[in-house]
């Protein structure tokens, strides 16, 4: 299932040292690691810094690229949802398959709608269309996303 918000929405754009760019909500989740770190951990794309470094796929496995610049403004946003089988990648660079911290709490009325085999339906893909473009549920993501904020670096 997949849903473009027709509605510009706030954004952050990485770019990363080989050249990739990726635009992300504020809150969208990225396995990150820090300056002197080995060891990944997942900071909301609004808190990637420069200097930090992102997980990326390449033909040789996956690596790491780092941030060069961080830009925010706004833009346009696609919702999907994957099965548990496949790893979630944005231009190549590894990341959270949910868009805020709730994690798999927040694809479970699709697993629902999915395992009911409704998900395809056209009447259930424009209700959720309606849902997905909810004010309400902009401003539900907003108050997740404080009450789950990690921990400043």
């Amino acid at each position: 299932f997949t849903h473009s918000h027709p509605d510009p929405v706030h954004v952050v754009t990485l770019t990363l040292e080989s050249g990739r760019t990726l635009t992300l909500s504020p809150s969208h989740p990225l396995p990150t690691l820090p300056f002197s770190s080995s060891s990944s951990s997942l900071t909301e794309a609004g808190r990637v810094v420069v200097g930090e470094s992102l997980m990326v796929e390449d033909k040789a496995g996956v690596t790491t690229d780092k941030v060069v610049a961080v830009s925010r403004g706004a833009g346009h946003v696609t919702y999907f949802v994957l099965d548990d089988a496949k790893r979630p990648l944005v231009s190549s660079v590894v990341a959270a398959a949910e868009s805020t911290l709730a994690g798999p709490l927040e694809s479970l009325p699709f697993q629902l709608l999915d395992r009911l085999a409704v998900l395809s339906l056209p009447a259930v893909k424009a209700s959720l269309g309606h849902v997905l473009d909810s004010p309400l549920l902009s401003s539900l993501e907003s108050l997740l996303s404080s009450l789950l904020a990690l921990p400043p670096l």
